[in-house]
């Protein structure tokens, strides 16, 4: 008998903790609606339940679990009884076995009794109602928002001429460029169509994907809806931009360079064709170049680095940066960052008006503080290379006074000073800047050849010291 009581009491216990768990009464609810369920199995089907969200060929999948929380809630009837309370097991005078061991019976009542505490004060049912946490489902759309968002594309535009009109402007000493901007009377074209960027419509998406939950699992595939988001510059938009003359203009000659080095300049320079620079935005050179590596195409030239001349991949690139420098200069445009290499470097004469570069930094800034947008038009004729600046004209006086040595010391460094003035079309001061550039005796940044084989006037101890202190 202590045996099959047992039994039964494990059998009770059971059924409590089952009875806990158990979804017959529960119901899910979205807003102000309620699905209700018969049993644990169509509920947890249904929470694990594939929805997809799709956009073109991609699929963004969820289901009601992962949104879902549970809500314990407890309701009055008088005429409800736990399945434990309606059980005959529970009845007085059920055991009449003397043989029964009494504190098993007490045990085993006490576990009645406590099935009836809540009853006994009311008839209170204790149920579970499932909810949407729709701050879930807004982190959710956050998240996708991210994966699916694009920028749009500005086109890419330049200047063309006539056939009979040449290119020409300032040199470094003073801008000069303000008879030549009357003949360079061009017409915008586009080299490069623009592209709409799309972001998704949150509000929409929440109210699809809560929707969905809400109704019968029929539909289980929804197309993402996109806004589209139009680029400034495009066609339409290129009679807008009023860039009509010659603003700026620079060069430099890299004459002497190695074919790695030219083509690292080539490449580099295709970069910054047709860039536009609207009103107050600062320009960056290394952010509009990108990675400078093997893999986006760049080989391996000579570069400056951790005071050492090395071959490393993009060698060449600042004589682009170095260019840029000077055109932003002859333009009156405010400089924001900017330095000198190392050491004094032949491709970049007159010294003084050079630009490295190094990504991440150095990098050059400027501001476009004229009044409209500026077109980046780069050109390579030979071993010369130009950047010329279109926008629209404020008549603004730029003079370059220098570059000026101020002083060379017996050590091999060099000091320049380099001025810019800028003044509007009355004669008033704009803004005038000093560049200072400081360079370093190359000699030390250049190591000398290390031998590889034993010089036949060496011993060879001194053939070893000499492989010990080159790690060899």
């Amino acid at each position: 008998m202590n045996s099959i009581l047992n039994k039964l009491f494990s059998i009770v216990l059971f059924s409590t903790l089952f009875t806990v768990g158990f979804f017959a009464d529960s119901s899910y609810a979205t807003g102000n609606e309620q699905l209700f369920f018969n049993d644990n199995t169509n509920l947890q089907e249904y929470l694990e339940t594939n929805f997809d969200l799709q956009l073109q060929e991609k699929k963004f999948s969820f289901k009601p679990s992962d949104f879902a929380t549970w809500k314990i809630d407890f309701t009055l009837e008088e005429e409800y009884y736990s399945e434990i309370e309606k059980s005959t097991l529970c009845q007085d005078g059920i055991f009449t076995d003397s043989n029964i061991d009494n504190s098993l019976i007490d045990k085993y009542f006490s576990i009645c009794d406590l099935t009836k505490t809540i009853n006994s004060i009311e008839n209170f049912k204790k149920g579970a109602i499932l909810k949407i946490d729709e701050q879930k489902v807004e982190q959710f759309v956050s998240t996708l928002s991210e994966k699916v968002f694009s920028l749009p594309k500005n086109a890419k535009v330049q200047m063309k001429f006539e056939d009979n009109i040449e290119i020409t402007g300032g040199n470094t000493e003073k801008n000069t460029a303000k008879e030549d901007q009357e003949k360079l009377k061009g017409e915008l074209e586009i080299i490069t169509p623009a592209e709409s960027g799309f972001s998704l419509d949150e509000e929409t998406t929440t109210e699809i994907i809560l929707t969905a939950l809400q109704k019968s699992q029929e539909e289980r595939v929804f197309q993402l809806p996109m806004k589209e988001e139009k680029p400034k510059i495009s066609k339409e938009t290129l009679s807008e931009l009023k860039i009509n003359d010659q603003i700026g203009h620079g060069e430099s000659n890299f004459a002497g360079s190695p074919k790695n080095r030219i083509y690292n300049i080539n490449l580099a320079t295709n970069k910054f064709n047709g860039i536009l620079l609207s009103p107050g935005e600062e320009f960056s050179f290394v952010t509009i170049l990108g990675p400078v590596e093997k893999e986006t195409g760049y080989k391996e030239e000579l570069v400056i680095k951790d005071n050492k001349t090395i071959p490393e991949y993009g060698g060449g690139v600042c004589q682009v940066s170095t260019t840029v420098f000077r055109a932003a200069l002859n333009t009156g445009l405010k400089i924001t960052e900017r330095q000198n290499h190392s050491y004094p470097v032949q491709y970049y004469n007159p010294q003084g008006t050079d630009a490295t570069i190094y990504l991440p930094n150095p990098d050059l800034k400027f501001i476009n503080n004229t009044p409209g947008y500026i077109l980046f038009q780069p050109s390579i004729e030979g071993n010369k290379l130009t950047f010329d600046f279109f926008g629209e004209s404020d008549n603004r006086k730029v003079e370059i006074e220098g570059p000026k040595v101020t002083e060379r010391t017996s050590e091999g460094v060099l000091k320049i000073k380099l001025k810019q003035i800028v003044t509007d079309a009355n004669g008033k001061l704009i803004f005038e800047d000093t560049f200072n550039s400081v360079y370093d005796n190359p000699a030390k940044y250049h190591e000398t050849e290390i031998l590889k084989i034993k010089p036949d006037n060496w011993s060879v101890r001194q053939w070893n010291d000499y492989k010990k202190s080159h790690n060899m």
